[in-house]
């Protein structure tokens, strides 16, 4: 997602570890299993730090309260929660609309597809262009040399008939 909306993870990403009872028999029971809240916390802190360049703020709450007492514990975390970004995070615009998504490698790939496709296309076309253009200076001097193919027919042609009107008159020949 650091990839995708680098904008949102400028200083705006905090930590709730869930399924983290505070019931005496659980907080018991880690102890009993040597789990440390504090060793585990720190370690998946250190694992999200390495992607940012600070150390993001964490809450722990247990995801479903079995009682009274854990459901007031999950409402002040929550309470508090909502607070820290208030306090914290009010300078960040964080409407959709206004995000700028950067693209996905899937994203870039089919940009690069499109462009080939584009590229190809524009290379035809350029290609069909000279084609035409080549064959439009063929057909107009095949034209140009027609023209003065008929040109020269039409002369001999009107010669002939300068010739056969002499040929055909009631003029004597002398001779």
């Amino acid at each position: 997602y650091k990839k995708l909306l680098p904008r949102l993870f400028h200083n705006n990403v905090l930590i709730v570890f869930t399924n983290y009872r505070t019931d005496p028999r659980t907080v018991f029971m880690r102890q009993r299993q040597g789990l440390k809240e504090d060793k585990s916390i720190n370690n998946a802190r250190d694992e999200i730090s390495k992607g940012l360049n600070y150390r993001p703020a964490y809450f722990q709450m247990d995801s479903l309260p079995f009682d009274s007492e854990e459901s007031s514990y999950h409402e002040e975390v929550r309470l508090s929660i909502l607070d820290y970004i208030g306090r914290e995070m009010k300078d960040v615009d964080l409407r959709v609309e206004t995000l700028l998504v950067a693209k996905t490698p899937a994203v870039k790939d089919m940009d690069r597809k499109t462009v080939d496709r584009s590229k190809g296309k524009i290379k035809g076309y350029k290609e069909m262009v000279n084609e035409k253009s080549s064959k439009k200076g063929a057909i107009l001097e095949e034209y140009q040399q027609e023209k003065t193919e008929k040109d020269n027919v039409s002369q001999e042609a009107e010669n002939l008939e300068t010739k056969l009107k002499e040929l055909d008159s009631d003029m004597l020949v002398t001779g």
